[in-house]
């Protein structure tokens, strides 16, 4: 008697297009009115505010229409682009980081520069560039990579590029090469400075939560930012976070925290208190279901948001919980 043994995964669909399938109705479930539902309320709320201002939207998506080429071209000729035989470490976390967000996969490229860094640009006329420094390569550990381009390709899914190059013409009117464009910046107005610093704060909330969504452990997320605090130099990672978040609670009890509206960025403490918030809420494993712990509670993505409006803003701040 001869004994068939069916291939188990026979009535199961494999297929590359049923694949796609599954991957489209994951993200889509993920998305609310065409935004990741990870992303920071405040930050869409305030790009509204801005694309209200009369000319303002068109006038900076023009700019970013000739000046991102521009600078697409000065990488390609000075700094190495990596791919699947160059730097492929690099390569592979970013295909991977555009998997889980369900997103394009970007052009990378090496920048020497000893400064830790990271940044990406695009236009809705060409393809997205991110741009990592030797310097971070150098001093973070491959996890702390990935969440990094993880944070990049947030910027990128939720369009924040025109706007953030809207906030670096503001703030380098005198070096823009465009002719007539410096005189242009050097007379927009304070409330609109001021707008765009807030917004780019709030962007970067988000940016940060798609990078969690793309680490192989959170902490690796958190790392980064702390060691971006000092450089990362003297490869020194005995870095104590509640000693951080101790930093957190001086700023916020200092009138001298108001000297942060001018900043693009939260600072580092505030940063971290917000990416530890975000690990408590419900919405992070929605995307990673596989890091959800039986029993624990979550916070709604309403709450998450009230939380981190609370310890980003800047004229108040609230205690940590």
């Amino acid at each position: 008697m001869v004994i068939v043994r069916e291939n188990p995964t026979n009535e199961i669909d494999i297929s590359f297009p049923a694949y796609l399938d599954t991957r489209k109705t994951q993200i889509n479930a993920n998305m609310e009115n065409g935004v990741p539902n990870y992303a920071y309320g405040v930050d869409y709320a305030m790009m509204r505010k801005i694309n209200a201002i009369p000319g303002a939207f068109q006038f900076f998506k023009a700019m970013t229409s000739t000046w991102v080429p521009k600078r697409r071209q000065q990488f390609l000729q000075n700094s190495l682009k990596v791919g699947p035989n160059q730097f492929s470490d690099v390569y592979d976390h970013t295909v991977e980081c555009a998997r889980i967000l369900g997103c394009g996969i970007p052009s990378t490229f090496i920048l020497s520069d000893p400064k830790p860094n990271a940044f990406a640009f695009s236009s809705e006329d060409s393809a997205p560039v991110i741009v990592i420094t030797s310097g971070f390569l150098e001093r973070f550990t491959s996890g702390e990579l990935k969440a990094i381009i993880g944070h990049e390709l947030g910027h990128i899914q939720n369009n924040h590029t025109i706007y953030e190059m809207a906030v670096y013409f503001l703030q380098n009117a005198a070096a823009i090469s465009i002719p007539g464009v410096g005189a242009i910046l050097a007379l927009a107005s304070r409330p609109l400075h001021y707008a765009l610093q807030a917004w780019s704060r709030a962007a970067e909330v988000t940016a940060d939560r798609a990078e969690v969504i793309c680490c192989d452990d959170p902490n690796d997320s958190i790392m980064a930012h702390a060691k971006l605090m000092f450089g990362a130099t003297f490869n020194r990672d005995d870095i104590n976070i509640e000693a951080i978040l101790k930093q957190y609670d001086s700023i916020r009890s200092t009138s001298a925290r108001i000297l942060e509206l001018d900043n693009t960025h939260p600072v580092a403490s505030r940063r971290i208190l917000a990416l530890k918030t975000f690990l408590d809420s419900e919405v992070l494993y929605k995307w990673r279901p596989e890091w959800k712990e039986a029993g624990r509670q979550y916070i709604s993505k309403q709450e998450l948001d009230a939380r981190c409006a609370k310890i980003i803003g800047v004229v108040k701040s609230d205690k940590r919980r």
